[in-house]
């Protein structure tokens, strides 16, 4: 399996206009990494300039959605699928769900 961070030099290479966090999500969709690795390689990767830090959570926890899978079922010991996590994530105060949010953050910040 390819370092993330040599995946992520390589997007970066190819897609010269795209942000930090974009080319972040893009390497690590239905990679199936670890939370542990996700956060600690995207602390080091990820332009610190394109995201608030209060927005940081739910940043990650956009990008560890989109991390599992699609294709996993109940007999790979993998669950729940990708559509249970997403109704399973909270609301926010605000009533917003936090995954609609996260993508919002991003694209404003894009």
């Amino acid at each position: 399996m390819k370092s993330i961070k040599r995946l992520f030099e390589k997007v970066a290479r190819e897609h010269p206009n795209w942000g930090s966090v974009i080319v972040f999500n893009h390497i690590v969709g239905g990679k199936n990494f670890s939370h542990d690795r996700i956060a600690r390689w995207f602390n080091i990767l990820v332009d610190k300039e394109e995201y608030d830090k209060t927005d940081k959570k739910e940043i990650l926890d956009y990008i560890y959605l989109l991390n599992s899978p699609l294709n996993r079922t109940k007999n790979d010991k993998i669950t729940p699928l990708r559509e249970a996590k997403k109704e399973k994530m909270s609301m926010d105060e605000s009533g917003i769900n936090k995954v609609v949010k996260a993508k919002e953050i991003i694209c404003k910040k894009n």
